[in-house]
């Protein structure tokens, strides 16, 4: 990389039927700060998006990464959705 290129920081959610982990990430491939909150495999979708919200903000909260507001994001949910549950 050279001096005309900057780190830059975006934030990665994973989705999972037990917790979300989501954490800072650079296009170097370096981690920074990151975190889990519990998912209730059980509860229903607004449960489920209060948990993912619940990581963003915390995450956000926490940010170390830079001093910046605004982050690209990506979000994996690797599994089943239904309707009427947050996972099967």
């Amino acid at each position: 990389m050279n001096a005309r290129e900057s780190v830059r920081w975006m934030i990665g959610v994973d989705v999972g039927g037990t917790k979300v982990a989501a954490g800072f990430v650079n296009n170097q491939g370096e981690m920074g700060e990151h975190l889990r909150v519990a998912m209730n495999p059980r509860g229903t979708a607004e449960e489920g998006f209060a948990a993912v919200t619940a990581a963003l903000d915390a995450l956000l909260k926490r940010n170390t990464a830079s001093g910046r507001a605004e982050f690209p994001i990506g979000i994996c949910a690797p599994g089943r959705l239904i309707r009427e549950r947050v996972w099967c």
